[in-house]
């Protein structure tokens, strides 16, 4: 398996491409519900300031979504044996 690549054949580009659609689209979503919102007299201040704040989230995590692709096309590093122990350590706890 080469590095980037999970052991489902998929890239570590594929899956977060495939995670970024569908946040686009909730994002397409929450703008025209804030739209909507922001016409509707019933809906207090507090209320609507929630959904832009949401879409601010979702903007944020796109961005670094895309931020994270390899657009060169560039084989990654490979991460060090001793990166991957500190990963493990930090993830599954130093007695696992």
């Amino acid at each position: 398996m080469s590095a980037g690549q999970r052991g489902n054949g998929q890239t570590e580009e594929t899956i977060t491409l495939d995670a970024v659609q569908p946040a686009g689209d909730r994002l397409h979503g929450l703008r025209a519900r804030f739209d909507v919102s922001e016409r509707d007299p019933s809906v207090t201040e507090n209320r609507l300031a929630l959904l832009p704040a949401e879409i601010r989230l979702l903007e944020e995590a796109i961005n670094r979504w895309a931020r994270s692709l390899n657009s060169d096309g560039t084989q990654p590093k490979s991460v060090s044996a001793q990166h991957q122990r500190a990963a493990h350590i930090r993830w599954h706890g130093a007695n696992a």
